[in-house]
């Protein structure tokens, strides 16, 4: 489903059905979606009221499309077989609603801006780096709230009508406290436990941002023998995850966290507003894309899918640190920085 807001605050509706790219149907209206795409991004181009930047990512089964007027965002459409609509920064949680950022196991890193996000997550970025390095994943409403990544909680017996009061519904001087208003008469709290909140000292004595890799495994080994069955399986889960990315791509994540994360108590760091940590990202992407961990990763994780991936280097000992300092460098004459 994707949704837009026009500049005179009226949502417009489009809707469509799409199955994994990689699955044995076909997605039979991608060119009708882009051809969709492309008259509302001429459509709005041409308004002067509103500067209009549209785009669709293909990553597995996903589309994205992102609209802004005046550098502000108004809302964001992503499609993952499911319903998953934010208007003006607020974003609705569903039942259904899973988080995880595996980039680390392709032998990539976690990108799409989550550093940032991560870096304001509970513990002093805590949350978001364990959630980073390991690649869990996140599996109910409540901990999506809590981590951040949602505002409101709506059930799936409520997107309905919730869809049909935005589609029925003329905004006018203030959208952003108007539709506040409307997820809030269709959404709820969550009956999912606050699996992550409850074990947040353990998260944080582990993650914090002065650990390397290496040490944030030992801590994980000194709770494995804990009695308690939550944390002795969110230690088993996360020695799990760690275990499968690649180690040059996990020291990236936890220098790359441990930055952003301490930047954003320093207004003045490059690192501490989205569109630095963009910047800097586009740089360790361009970089990292040519390294043989992620053509590695690609074919044993999704191409080949025997699991077994050969990193080079193989262990976090054999990782040089100026190589990885080296992917946060300005880009050279040939290739332009990032504009935004």
């Amino acid at each position: 489903m994707a949704a837009v807001l026009d500049p005179r605050y009226k949502i417009q509706y489009f809707e469509f059905i799409y199955t994994k790219l990689y699955g044995s149907k076909s997605c039979d209206n991608i060119d009708r979606v882009q051809e969709w795409l492309f008259d509302l991004y001429k459509e709005y181009v041409l308004d002067p009221h509103m500067s209009c930047k549209t785009s669709t990512v293909s990553r597995g089964d996903s589309r994205k499309v992102v609209h802004e007027k005046r550098n502000e965002t108004m809302f964001r459409v992503h499609g993952l077989r499911k319903y998953r609509v934010s208007f003006v920064l607020k974003v609705t949680v569903g039942d259904k609603t899973i988080f995880v950022m595996p980039e680390n196991g392709i032998g990539l890193f976690p990108d799409v801006g989550f550093a940032y996000i991560a870096a304001q997550t509970s513990g002093e970025g805590s949350i978001g780096a364990y959630l980073g390095i390991t690649g869990n994943i996140i599996l109910n409403p409540a901990d999506a709230l809590y981590v951040g990544f949602g505002t409101h909680f709506v059930p799936s017996g409520n997107l309905g009508p919730l869809k049909v009061t935005l589609l029925s519904t003329t905004f006018f001087e203030d959208p952003h406290d108007e539709i506040k208003a409307i997820l809030g008469k269709y959404s709820s709290n969550p009956e999912s436990e606050y699996k992550l909140k409850s074990l947040l000292p353990q998260i944080v004595s582990t993650f914090c941002a002065n650990k390397s890799v290496k040490e944030i495994t030992e801590e994980l080994e000194k709770y494995q023998e804990n009695t308690d069955a939550s944390v002795s399986q969110w230690v088993k889960d996360a020695i799990v995850g760690i275990k499968k990315g690649a180690p040059f791509s996990l020291f990236l994540t936890q220098m790359y966290f441990s930055r952003v994360a301490s930047a954003c108590r320093n207004s003045q760091h490059e690192l501490s507003t989205l569109n630095g940590v963009m910047k800097t990202e586009y740089r360790i992407a361009l970089r990292f894309s040519v390294r043989s961990d992620f053509a590695e990763g690609v074919r044993a994780v999704l191409v080949d899918k025997d699991q077994n991936p050969k990193w080079n280097p193989s262990s976090l000992d054999e990782v040089e640190a100026s190589e990885v300092e080296a992917l946060f460098e300005p880009l050279g004459s040939e290739v332009d920085e990032l504009s935004l």
